[in-house]
C-alpha cells in the first residue's frame, strides 16, 4: 500500500514502518489503538475487519468527515493560502459546524510548525506544503479507510470491544518521556495500567514505546526490540543527526499452521 497519513503527528510510525510491517502476522482484526496518523494501517494490506482508534475527539472528528463527506471537505480546504495569517485566523475560529471544525483541524496541523496547530511553519529549506499533495492526500486517505472503522474510545474500553485470538493490536501510546505538545506523558502507573492489560489480551500484539528500563521491566518476558529514529523536528533544528530510543515490543501466540490458516481463511 502506498497511503500516506494526512496530518503530521509527532512521534508518528512512518519512520518505524520497515520494522513494524514485517512482524505483522496472520489476523483477521487489525486494531491501531492510538492511531495519531495511522501510519501503519495506511501502510499495509487490508485485512479482513480494521480499526484505527483515538481519543483525540477532533482527530477523529476530521477522519470521519474524510471518510463520508470528502467533497465537502475538500472544498472547505482547497483554496487556503499557506500563509501566516490563515493559520491565525483558523486559531482565532476553530469553526462552527462539524465539517468546518475537521477542515480547519486539518489546515492548522497542515500550516504549523510539527503539525502543532499553534505557530507558523517557516520554510527556509523546501517549498511551503502542497495544496495538491494534501487534496490527493484526502482522495487516498478516503479510498482506503473505505471498509475501515474509525472509533474514538479509551483503550480499556476499546479492548473489551474487539479483542479476540483473531485479533492483532497495535498499541503506540503516549510515551513516558518527551514533549510533543499533542497529547500528555503518561506516568509510571499508567504505563503500568496498561502493561497489565494488554499482557490479558487474547489477541497477538506490538506496542512501542520510548526506550526506559521501566518500561522494559513492565515488559518483562516478551520479545523487545531496541530502535533509533530521528528526533523531534525542534531537536533537529538544534542537532540535525538527534536521535530518539524506542522499543518495538511484542506478544506472539504460538499457534500450528493450521491455526494461522484458519485465521487467513476467516
Amino acid at each position: 500500500m502506498n497511503t500516506k497519513p494526512i496530518i503530521r503527528w509527532p512521534g508518528g510510525k512512518t519512520r518505524l514502518l520497515s520494522h513494524l510491517l514485517p512482524l505483522l502476522r496472520p489476523h483477521t482484526i487489525f486494531v491501531e489503538a492510538f492511531a495519531g496518523g495511522a501510519a501503519l494501517t495506511l501502510a499495509k494490506e487490508p485485512s479482513k475487519v480494521e480499526v484505527i482508534n483515538d481519543i483525540n475527539g477532533e482527530l477523529v472528528n476530521l477522519y470521519r468527515h474524510a471518510q463520508y463527506h470528502l467533497d465537502a471537505l475538500i472544498q472547505e480546504v482547497e483554496f487556503t493560502l499557506n500563509a501566516r495569517a490563515e493559520l491565525e485566523a483558523l486559531i482565532e475560529q476553530p469553526g462552527l459546524t462539524g465539517l468546518q471544525q475537521a477542515a480547519r483541524y486539518l489546515l492548522r496541523n497542515r500550516l504549523s510548525f510539527g503539525g502543532s496547530g499553534t505557530s507558523f511553519a517557516v520554510c527556509r529549506k523546501h517549498a511551503q506544503p502542497s495544496r495538491a499533495a494534501v487534496l490527493e492526500k484526502l482522495r487516498d486517505f478516503n479510498a482506503r479507510l473505505d471498509k475501515v472503522a474509525v472509533e474514538n474510545l479509551s483503550y480499556e474500553r476499546l479492548v473489551k470491544n474487539y479483542d479476540s485470538p483473531g485479533t492483532l493490536w497495535f498499541f503506540d501510546p503516549p510515551y513516558t518521556a518527551g514533549d510533543t505538545g499533542m497529547y500528555a506523558v503518561w506516568n509510571h502507573e499508567e504505563m503500568a495500567a496498561f502493561a497489565g492489560v494488554v499482557s490479558g489480551l487474547q489477541g497477538d500484539w506490538i506496542v512501542t514505546v520510548n526506550d526506559a528500563p521501566e518500561n522494559r521491566a513492565l515488559f518483562k518476558g516478551h520479545e523487545i526490540q531496541a530502535v533509533e529514529t530521528p528526533s523531534g523536528a525542534g531537536n533537529r533544528r538544534i542537532r540535525p543527526d538527534a536521535t530518539f530510543g524506542e522499543v518495538i515490543i511484542r506478544r506472539r501466540i504460538k499457534r500450528s499452521q493450521t491455526a494461522s490458516r484458519k485465521l487467513l481463511a476467516a
